[in-house]
This record gives structure tokens, sequence and C-alpha cells, in this order.
């Protein structure tokens, strides 16, 4: 009885998908700050929308621009440096961006200029997350098994942009955009130390992992490693695949209506539908509550 409990596989990889998760959410959690503090912010910075649909644009040009490079940087020095150090850049950028100058002190064209490059800057700082994640759970999970925790690491970006939706206009209301944004920061450091104490590349550099569960993760992977073509790199086959390039193409146009939603929704329950800031973040809370709900189920 003893023996099989010895032999049973520890579970220490739910737990390092349940700190990637928690890193999930709080990438959505430090993002999508913007997209409900536009009003806000367009106000108070005396930005018009095109301007702002210029900022918001930013973010995912910088985003889509480093997120193969962010794969491979993971590849190359392992999930555990990369994503400690992009998760602490979130809550550094997020202090940077409530330091934008107000129109009291700087120009239009100032003001509006630093709002681009600092969100440029903070979607590449976010590029890594998704493709480093998900390189994480391909390390930590059984050949077959990696569905069900990709599932739930984007359960937790649903949940962050509900937790900003619904936070972040209680903390403006009293403190302000500014001070809200700089309240939001810690967290972001609390998430990259926990990560970099209990994250590793390899199950096998895990203390706690026992060799049960260390052969259940690594069991069918010599023919994952056999079925590549010799002398190509993997970044080079990816973009000779077919499959991999029709659904890039396929989840970029489900992304053009996320980041619709993502951009502009709050606002659109706000200013068009006439809700105040509190109930136009629930509204927008109740969307992302239920995608979460989807991406589990999906996995």
């Amino acid at each position: 009885m003893n023996n099989n409990h010895q032999d049973a596989p520890t579970n220490i990889r739910w737990r390092v998908l349940a700190i990637l998760s928690f890193l999930s959410f709080l990438s959505y959690l430090l993002r999508s700050n913007m997209s409900i503090a536009s009003s806000t912010m367009m106000a108070d910075l005396q930005l018009n929308k095109i301007q702002w649909g210029w900022v918001m644009a930013s973010f995912p040009l910088g985003y889509a621009l480093c997120q193969f490079p962010g794969g491979m940087l993971g590849d190359w020095l392992g999930p555990r440096r990369v994503l400690a150090f992009s998760v602490a850049a979130w809550g550094a950028l997020i202090i940077v961006t409530s330091q934008i100058p107000s129109p009291g002190s700087a120009s239009v064209i100032l003001i509006l200029g630093s709002l681009m490059l600092v969100q440029f800057v903070v979607g590449v700082s976010h590029a890594p997350i998704y493709p480093v994640s998900n390189s994480a759970i391909q390390r930590w999970f059984p050949v077959g098994g990696w569905s069900f925790p990709t599932g739930l690491s984007s359960t937790g970006l649903t949940l962050g942009l509900a937790g900003t939706a619904s936070l972040l206009p209680l903390l403006m209301e009293r403190y302000g955009w500014r001070t809200s944004f700089v309240i939001l920061s810690p967290v972001a450091l609390f998430g990259a130390a926990l990560w970099w104490w209990y994250g590793r590349d390899n199950p096998a550099d895990h203390s706690s992992v026992n060799a049960a569960e260390a052969d259940l993760i690594t069991r069918g992977r010599e023919k994952l490693s056999q079925s590549g073509k010799p002398g190509k790199p993997a970044w080079l086959r990816l973009l000779m695949n077919r499959n991999a390039l029709l659904l890039t193409l396929s989840y970029s146009c489900m992304n053009f209506v996320f980041y619709l939603m993502f951009t502009w929704g709050f606002l659109y329950f706000e200013e068009f539908r006439g809700f105040d800031k509190q109930e136009a973040g629930f509204l927008t809370a109740g969307q992302w509550i239920l995608g979460g709900a989807g991406a589990a189920l999906g996995g």
C-alpha cells in the first residue's frame, strides 16, 4: 500500500500550470487597463477617438511583431527566465504609463507620441507570455495532454479582463487613473517572483517531481523528436507548415473580433449605451467570464 502511494506520480505539473494561469490572468489584468480607462484618459489628456485609436493600435503592433521572436527567445533562454523578466516588466511599464505628461505641461503631439511609444513597448513586453507559456505546458505535460492545460491558461486571461473591468472603475473613482495604475503594478512583481521561485524549465530540475511524474511527462516524446525533417530548424519548419499558416490566418480573423471588443467594448457600454463606469465594467466583465468558461470547456 505504501509502495503504491510512493510510486504514484506527484502533481507538481498542475501547480506549475496554476502559476502559469495566474501569469495569464496578470497579463490581461495589466494590459486591459487602457481599455477600461479609455474615456477617463481621453478626457484628461484631451485626445479624440481617432488619436486614441492610434494609441490602442500601438499595443497589438508591438505584440504581434514580437510574438514569434518571443517564442524563440523562450526556447533559447527557457520559460523560467523569459517569463520572470516579462512579468516584472509589466509592473514597471504600467507605472511608466501613469507618468505620461498632462496637457498643462506638454503638447498633444508629445502626449500622443509618448503614449504610443509606451504602449508599443508594453506590447513587446507582453508578447512572449503565450508562446513561452505554451512551451512550458509542452515541457510539463504529457504528449497528447496539452489542450486542457492550454484552455485553463486562456481562462486565466479572460478572468484577468473581467478583474480589470470590475476593479479599475472603482479605483479610478477614488484615486484617479494615474494612481490606480500604480496600485495595480505590485501584483506583477509578485507574479514574477512566484514564477521564478517555483517554475523550472524542465520537470527533472524540480526537486518535488518524483520519478513517476517525470516518466509520465516524458513518455512518447521520442516519436515527436523523430517526426521533424532533419537539417531544418524548427522555426523554418513552422513557417513552411501549411497547417500552421492556416491556423495563423484563422487566429488572425478571430483576433480581429477579439481586439474590437477588447479595445472598444467598455467605451461602447459607457458612451453609447449610457451605463456608468461601474455598470459598464460589470457588463464588460460578464462577457469575459463566459469566455473563460468556454476556454476551459474547449480545452
